[in-house]
């Protein structure tokens, strides 16, 4: 955790002895998101300390005063982060405390900690958003007409070569314009993230 942000890259306790708690955490990874984010707005709205705790995890403050570690203290702190990995369950509790308690200090001005970003479209931390983290195309692909997929293509038959159907069965037929490479090519250009904003300002009730 850095400045009061509750870090889920550390890795929790070892897995839980008890059967009950071993099938919860199964029926979590098989739930499909709609359900669990139902599941967690019916615990927020029934339990303060659950809300909050949800709050510790989800939310930072709006005007961007926590703490962004450098690269070169990432390098510095990898040892410390290995630590904490092993710290033991009540250290995480006191961990969540004090998070929960920063974010109800700023509970008028938050917003949520992640993001998705309009370039790459990959899921992003806002406190965490480096120069080079997001690797992107700046332009749409398109259509190889000299790729030797198309040698036989007949769109009569087999649909219309410039679509998107086509783009997901052969990426490797379309190109990128902004670097000549093809569709399974890794981004071409480095930026930080760039949010879609979509949330809202006023006050949520659970």
């Amino acid at each position: 955790m850095f400045g009061g942000l509750i870090d889920l890259t550390i890795p929790s306790s070892s897995p839980p002895e008890d059967p009950s708690r071993r099938a919860l955490h199964a029926a979590i990874d098989e739930a499909q998101p709609e359900r669990l984010r139902k599941a967690l707005r019916h615990l927020c709205g029934n339990s303060k300390d659950t809300a909050r705790l949800a709050e510790a995890i989800l939310l930072v403050p709006r005007d961007g005063s926590w703490t962004k570690p450098t690269s070169a203290s990432n390098e510095e702190s990898q040892g410390t982060d290995e630590s904490e990995s092993n710290s033991s369950s009540d250290n995480e509790a006191a961990a969540a405390a004090e998070g929960a308690r920063n974010t109800a200090q700023g509970r008028k001005r938050l917003r949520p900690r992640y993001a998705t970003c309009r370039n790459c479209e990959e899921e992003f931390d806002v406190t965490q958003n480096g120069s080079e983290d997001c690797v992107y195309h700046p332009e749409e692909t398109e259509v190889d007409y000299d790729a030797d997929t198309w040698v036989d293509h007949d769109e009569d038959c087999h649909g219309t070569i410039d679509s998107e159907e086509m783009r997901r069965e052969f990426p490797e037929a379309f190109i990128y314009p902004c670097c000549d490479k093809n569709g399974v090519s890794v981004g071409c250009t480095t930026s930080r993230h760039i949010e879609n904003i979509h949330y809202s300002l006023k006050k949520t009730r659970y």
